[in-house]
């Protein structure tokens, strides 16, 4: 057996460079695991080359990124661990590959499993300055690579993103033109289980 492998997924806007990504990387290394951190598109200075940006819906960059580890190390036990919206990818994608996962195990941190819950709670109290910060963080990355983006049709409001002052504005902005957006699917079902009900 090869040395294990741990993929590290950051919270939204996060990256290699995040203290707490760093400490664990550390962490794992100092045990004699090999560390890979997913530094979603655009974050941590990482680069955008398709008009496709991240969102908590998308597992697609998670899927490819096991696929190569796999691929270069076929004898060993393959781990993953998210924060935040990490962790909502990560068990997206668990849930997405169910008794086929390749996975020999996930840890799922502070997860905000149920996102119109959590875009509900940005609009109270302190959050609404965790929400901002978080939307300029989204911002600065996006205006990085805005060009990619223009002249693209569909549902897309580009103008709305890049002046995004919520979560919210950035995901109808932007995420919701690329996928149908978890948060957009999950105000449908609580809308369709809300009907079921009655």
């Amino acid at each position: 057996m090869d040395a294990p492998v741990l993929i590290l997924l950051p919270g939204l806007t996060g990256g290699s460079d995040d203290t707490y990504v760093r400490h664990m990387l550390l962490r794992a290394r100092s045990k004699g695991w090999r560390v890979v951190v997913i530094n979603s598109r655009g974050c941590a200075d990482s680069p955008v080359t398709t008009p496709k940006f991240y969102s908590a819906s998308f597992t697609g960059d998670l899927r490819q990124v096991i696929g190569h580890i796999l691929g270069r190390y076929p004898q060993s036990n393959v781990y993953a661990a998210g924060w935040s919206v990490g962790a909502n990818i990560l068990v997206r994608y668990l849930g997405e590959e169910t008794d086929k996962c390749p996975l020999s195990g996930a840890v799922s941190l502070c997860n905000p499993f149920n996102l119109v819950i959590a875009d509900e709670d940005f609009h109270k109290g302190f959050n609404n300055v965790y929400d901002r910060a978080l939307a300029r963080a989204l911002t600065t990355i996006f205006k990085k690579h805005a060009l990619l983006f223009e002249g693209l049709e569909g549902e897309y409001d580009i103008p709305k993103a890049a002046n995004a002052r919520t979560v919210r504005d950035f995901d109808e902005g932007l995420t919701r033109g690329q996928t149908l957006s978890v948060l957009c699917a999950s105000l449908e079902a609580k809308t369709l289980g809300t009907i079921d009900t009655v």
